[in-house]
């Protein structure tokens, strides 16, 4: 929010505000080159609305995937510590657990390597 304070606030209301006060704007072409995937989304922004994902749903959908991949990725470290073995891991430990955490495990590893 404070390096992009406007980002809530809708396109037209923002041009509308800065025409109504005078105020000179700059207006950046890629936003309307179909070659980029942020115009073609915004394009597709209204079709998703009717079929209900609407920006709210959207940023709600966001937020909850967010906290999720931050509470898989904390169990994944708990399991990865409590598997951690002199030399290595107990990759066998570490196979009970669901695909989620272990891929997330793998990742940690890697990582670590």
């Amino acid at each position: 929010v404070l390096t992009r304070p406007f980002l809530g606030i809708p396109k037209e209301r923002l041009i509308a505000t800065c025409r109504d006060a005078g105020l000179a704007f700059a207006a950046d072409p890629s936003n309307d080159d179909p070659r980029f995937a942020r115009p073609r989304l915004r394009r597709a922004a209204a079709a998703l609305a009717r079929e209900g994902l609407t920006e709210a749903r959207l940023v709600r959908l966001a937020s909850r995937l967010a906290r999720d991949d931050d509470a898989l990725s904390a169990q994944a470290r708990r399991r990865l510590d409590a598997a951690r073995r002199p030399g290595g891991y107990d990759a066998a430990a570490l196979l009970t657990e669901p695909p989620a955490i272990v891929d997330r495990a793998l990742a940690l590893v890697f990582a670590e390597i």
